[in-house]
């Protein structure tokens, strides 16, 4: 609800010829932050009409500026492997001992949940994004 009402102003702003890359970047101060904050935590966990309000703003966004606007999904694997390899860097976090290398030193060891639920969470999602990463 908060992002839609800002695109009122990204309106305003191509309304008075503001250059594209002054646009993206009020869009990604006000608009995308507030759609992508925390989503390594509940990107897993969302709905699909989460997902779809999310679209539909970053969609209506893209058509303003006139330019395309990268969808929420790939900012969640990218954010969410960029926090997993940030976790297995500090030896001092919590999560770092879920993060477990197999003898053959190329994958993590996945962890068991047998609940779609604990499936879902950061751990588990983020391992599995990792492993199947092109090595």
């Amino acid at each position: 609800k908060k992002a839609s009402a800002r695109l009122y102003y990204l309106r305003k702003l191509r309304q008075f010829h503001v250059d594209r890359h002054l646009q993206e970047l009020f869009f990604t101060a006000t608009s995308d932050s507030l759609l992508l904050f925390g989503i390594t935590v509940w990107g897993g966990r969302c709905t699909a009409r989460d997902r779809n309000n999310i679209s539909r703003v970053q969609r209506i966004a893209g058509k303003i500026m006139n330019t395309t606007v990268q969808p929420w999904g790939v900012s969640h694997r990218q954010r969410t492997i960029m926090r997993a390899k940030k976790i297995i860097r500090e030896p001092l976090h919590p999560l770092h001992y879920t993060f477990q290398r197999l003898s053959s030193y190329r994958r993590y060891r996945a962890l068991k949940a047998k609940t779609n639920r604990l499936r879902q969470t950061f751990g588990p999602s983020a391992i599995r994004l990792i492993n199947s990463q092109p090595i």
